[in-house]
Order: structure tokens, then sequence, then C-alpha cells
């Protein structure tokens, strides 16, 4: 505040010969003294619990600037908050979604005990924009969710409400992905699919290899054009669907 600054300068001014004959070592320990009152120990507190990488990036940053100044650490922070964000993104959350008793919609099957998947059906969700930093491990995740079904799969259904974005990469690794599934006698479907994804799936022939047909707007239609499959196929219903999906 003013009021600190002028004492500062007071000091500075009228009582420099008296710090002069201070020790170095008793100056340094008020200026970590200060130093120490500057540090909030509540809200690293709260960083923490937040994200752990956060709370990294603050102590590695304050150490910056400690032996290397401000403008180094400023830098320093700005160029580990970038890495950190490349990593969350090319590493981002993925999970196989089910029903919950209960529990209107899908949900995660690691999020409740009592969820279940639909028989045959992956219905699979990566929460990021799909680009080349992070289209490889969109393939593997997606394989790895279709090798982890505990039941033969028919159909994998990709949610892509996260998949705001894609490169070109990410539309070769779709289509990388289709082919395996392909082989695999499975069928490759789409649901939540936006607008802006779907323009820019639609020139580079994507929505042709998989078919409008396999394009839903929602979650629920997607699961009822797999039941009617399931049912034309087996002659039953599958297991795992509620019946207010079967009968809206």
């Amino acid at each position: 505040s003013l009021v600190v600054l002028i004492f500062v300068m007071t000091v500075l001014a009228f009582a420099g010969p008296v710090l002069a004959s201070f020790p170095d070592a008793a100056l340094g320990v008020l200026v970590i003294y200060a130093a120490i009152r500057l540090i909030e120990i509540k809200e690293l507190r709260r960083i923490g619990r937040f994200r752990i990488s956060e709370l990294v990036i603050t102590v590695a940053t304050a150490a910056a600037v400690v032996f290397f100044g401000v403008l180094a650490g400023i830098g320093f922070a700005v160029a580990i908050s970038l890495l950190d964000l490349i990593r969350r993104i090319t590493r981002p959350y993925s999970d196989v979604l089910g029903y919950v008793p209960g529990v209107p919609g899908m949900h995660s099957l690691d999020d409740y005990e009592d969820a279940t998947a639909v028989r045959g059906l992956v219905v699979f969700r990566y929460d990021s924009p799909l680009f080349f930093a992070n289209a490889e491990n969109f393939v593997e995740r997606a394989l790895q969710a279709v090798d982890d079904s505990e039941e033969p799969v028919r159909w994998f259904l990709l949610n892509a409400e996260a998949n705001t974005e894609i490169d070109l990469t990410a539309v070769d690794a779709l289509e990388e992905l289709y082919a395996k599934l392909a082989q695999r006698g499975i069928r490759f479907a789409m649901a939540r699919v936006k607008q802006d994804l779907y323009r820019r799936l639609e020139p580079s022939g994507f929505i042709n290899l998989v078919g409008d047909d396999y394009i839903y707007e929602t979650l629920p239609t997607a699961v009822r054009a797999y039941v009617k499959y399931y049912r034309m196929r087996k002659g039953d219903l599958p297991d795992g669907v509620p019946r207010e999906i079967i009968d809206p």
C-alpha cells in the first residue's frame, strides 16, 4: 500500500547507515521472514486439493523466481503450464458408458458400482477434441475398451459430444479405428455428433464410410437402433437396456 511504501522509503532515507551495519545473515533472515509472510498456506492447500499438477506448477514457479529472477520465473510458468495443458489434452479422460438403475441417461461404468453395459454394445466417450497429438491414443483407448468388454462386441458407438474439433490426422485415426473394428466384425456408429464436427467429417468421406444411417442425434436413438439390430439377429433383447429406452 501507499503507507507501506512511504514507511520503507523513510527507513531507507534516514536509517540507511544503521541498516548498513547489520550483518548479512540478519538481513537475510528478515527477507526470508517477509517472503514467508507472503506465502498463503491455505491457498496452496486449496490448489493441491483441486489438482496436484497445478500445485507442482505453483511451487516450481516460485522456485524459478527465487533462483532465476521474476522474468525468468514468469517465462518458466508459462512454459510449464502449456506443457501441462498439452499433457491433459493428449491423455484425456475416456470411459465406457452404461445404464444405472434409477439414474436417467448413460454414465461411466467406473463412476457407479451398479452401472451395467448393454450386452454387445460398447458406448465409448473420449473427453477431448481430436487432433494429431492424441489421435494415436484415441485409437488405442477405443480398441482397449473393446478388448475389456466382458461380452463379444457387436457395435462400437462413439459418443462424440466432447469431440468438438478434429483435424485430418484424427480423421485418419477414425478411419483406422473403423477398419480395425470391421476386421473384427464390429459395426462402428456415432452419436451426438455436433454440426461443426459433421461438416468437417463429410468432405473427408468419413460420413460416407460409416453411413448416415449409423450417425445418431442422441444416445437413446442409437441404443434403440442397436436393440433393433440385436433383436433381428438373436430374437431377444440385449441385457442392460432399461425398459423406457426400449418402449419410449
